[in-house]
């Protein structure tokens, strides 16, 4: 701001300013008055770090003008394996509210929990808001028997990448539209905790949210009740919230890690079911890749399309200013096309 304003001053010659001193302290006054109103508005406004896009568009959307939210893993990124910056830790330690997710998927930031309390923060852990799902483990999908013949000490060491959620969770809770509202609570209350003052615009915008979530799940629930197969076949094993709470049958062709390939066995053993399940779409998760649902859909004839983990957006999806739920409703458009619903 004072160089701004020095390259403004260059502009007077010494003619102007010795005519006009009143002007330049009109304009010295002004860009004091600006400076000190940008510092107020600044301190004003509650700082939020989330881990990750969802929790992330959440809070801004409950804080509205009233914060400044920080999303420390960046659309694209993959949020499994993030590693934060010292720059991604010291924005987490001087926020007001700390959002994280729990259950591995952030398992970073639970290193850093007494740190974030110690400096005042409020830590919202949506996986102790919200129960999480238990994971199928990872050698159900053939992990185990892909380097049967190779050295020993190489395959424990893949063995024991399989397992990346400790505690055998799903961490993926945020697409649970019901379990969702009940984090849109947890945020609102740790906002109105750092700032009472705005507790009414708190309240309204998450109640606001809270409907609109409520709305969807009855959409989700309804689409999903009128379709012709129950059964979704999907590149990796995000969606186990959605089987859980719309009675579909989610099969998984790898397992929660997005990075997870299946051995050439399970393979053939997947497509061999995905024939008897008749199924006529086979989804990959965005922003992961196509490869494995599109070698799939080939051998059995089926179409592709695209589900959102919403860990993420896509390009096009910033662009268009997409959010949480525009994202959401998307999912049920490709789920309702997919499954042959007809609601």
């Amino acid at each position: 701001m004072h160089d701004i304003f020095a390259k403004n001053m260059q502009k007077f010659s010494w003619q102007k300013i010795a005519g006009g001193v009143g002007g330049v302290l009109v304009i010295i006054g002004a860009v004091a008055m600006f400076i000190q109103k940008e510092e107020t508005n600044t301190k004003e406004k509650l700082t939020i770090a989330a881990t990750f896009f969802p929790y992330a568009n959440i809070a801004e959307k409950i804080g509205g003008e009233n914060v400044v939210v920080k999303q420390i893993t960046p659309d694209g990124a993959e949020v499994h394996d993030y590693e934060p910056s010292p720059q991604d830790i010291a924005q987490l330690l001087s926020a007001d509210v700390v959002i994280t997710n729990g259950g591995g998927i952030d398992s970073w930031s639970e290193n850093l929990e007494s740190d974030i309390k110690n400096a005042g923060g409020i830590l919202v852990k949506m996986s102790n808001v919200a129960p999480l799902l238990s994971a199928e483990s990872e050698e159900e999908y053939g992990h185990e028997e892909e380097h049967a013949d190779e050295h020993e000490e190489e395959h424990e060491e893949e063995h024991e990448e399989g397992h990346i959620h400790e505690g055998g969770e799903d961490p993926h809770a945020w697409l649970d539209l019901v379990r969702m509202q009940e984090m849109v609570t947890a945020i609102e209350r740790a906002l109105t905790e750092k700032d009472p003052t705005q507790s009414e615009v708190y309240a309204k915008n998450a109640g606001e949210i809270k409907a609109e979530l409520a709305r969807l799940d009855a959409q989700f629930s309804e689409s999903l009740a009128s379709c012709k197969t129950k059964n979704v076949l999907v590149a990796h094993d995000a969606f186990r919230y959605w089987e859980e709470r719309y009675s579909i049958e989610v099969h998984a062709i790898a397992g929660i890690s997005p990075e997870a390939e299946p051995s050439v066995k399970n393979m053939a053993r997947l497509i061999e079911e995905a024939e008897e399940l008749q199924v006529s779409t086979v989804f990959f998760e965005s922003p992961a890749s196509s490869a494995l649902a599109k070698t799939i859909a080939e051998e059995i004839g089926a179409q592709v399309d695209v589900l959102s983990t919403l860990e993420g957006r896509t390009e096009d999806e910033q662009n268009a200013g997409e959010g949480y739920l525009d994202i959401m409703e998307k999912n049920l458009v490709a789920l309702t096309k997919g499954l042959s619903c007809t609601r």
